[in-house]
Order: C-alpha cells, then sequence, then structure tokens
C-alpha cells in the first residue's frame, strides 16, 4: 500500500496565486511590471513629507504648493522601479493631497545602497535614485536624508 499523498506542494501552489492576483491587480508600467502609479502632478494640490526619527515620533515636516517641487518629487517617485518585497524600516512619509480624490500615502524607506532609496505604496516597495529623491526633498526643505541600511 503507498503512503498517503501529501498536500504540501498545494502551500506553494497557494502562495504563488495569492502573489499573482496582487500583482496582476497593480497598475502596470511600460515593461508590464508593478508600477507606482502616482496622480498626475497637475492634479495634486499639496504634499507633506515628514520625517522620523527612530520612535517613529515626527522630528521635521515640510508642506509645499510649490508646482516646481511638487513636479521634480512626483518626477523622482515615478521613477520607481518594484523590488522583492522585504522588510525595511521606513524614516518618513509622503502625504499627496490631490484636488479630487483621496490622499495618497508613502512611506519612505533608506533603500540599501548609497545610490537607490525607497518607498512604499500599498504593501509594494519600489526603488528609485537616491540623487533625484534628496534633489527634490531639497526643494521642499528636507536637507538631510538618511544614509542606506545594510
Amino acid at each position: 500500500m503507498c503512503p498517503p499523498r501529501s498536500n504540501s506542494s498545494a502551500v506553494p501552489a497557494l502562495l504563488f496565486a495569492t502573489v499573482a492576483l496582487f500583482i496582476a491587480g497593480c497598475d502596470r508600467d511600460a515593461n508590464g511590471g508593478p508600477s507606482p502609479a502616482l496622480p498626475a502632478a497637475d492634479s495634486i494640490d499639496s504634499v507633506v513629507v515628514e520625517v522620523w526619527d527612530e520612535s517613529h515620533a515626527v522630528i521635521e515636516e515640510k508642506r509645499t504648493t510649490d508646482r516646481r517641487a511638487i513636479e521634480s518629487l512626483l518626477a523622482a517617485l515615478g521613477s520607481g522601479q518594484p523590488v522583492p518585497p522585504h522588510k525595511c524600516a521606513g524614516w518618513g512619509r509622503i502625504l499627496l493631497h490631490p484636488s479630487t480624490g483621496k490622499v495618497v500615502e508613502l512611506r519612505i524607506l533608506p533603500g540599501h545602497d548609497n545610490d537607490r532609496c525607497e518607498f512604499r505604496r500599498e504593501g509594494v516597495i519600489f526603488s528609485m535614485p537616491r540623487a533625484a529623491f534628496a534633489d527634490a526633498l531639497g526643494l521642499l526643505g528636507v536637507k538631510q536624508i538618511p544614509d542606506a541600511s545594510p
């Protein structure tokens, strides 16, 4: 008599199907991957950037309605490419206030090398060039962003 068949192969298949359904529901970039799907810059009335300490207490908050700063920030964020999910402590958040619709919240993550920075939107992590992001935050008055984490 043969031993009963295990359903252990069903777990990876179910996990794969769940992830595939989640990614299928995301907006897509030109290459078919998940996209940050940010609102257009001209639809954003204001932006708030919070910088946190280690306990997530707000230590700096900048607000702007400046069109140039908003466009620069959205260009940096829009260049984000999806990266595999991982645990990464945030050091701040960005709130995009559109003229219509609900506020878009992005968690800012340090990234893992000195050339890249990351943000999380709706559970998906995106990596973008650190220099462009730092320049955009500078236009909002944020002068220092944390170094990459190991």
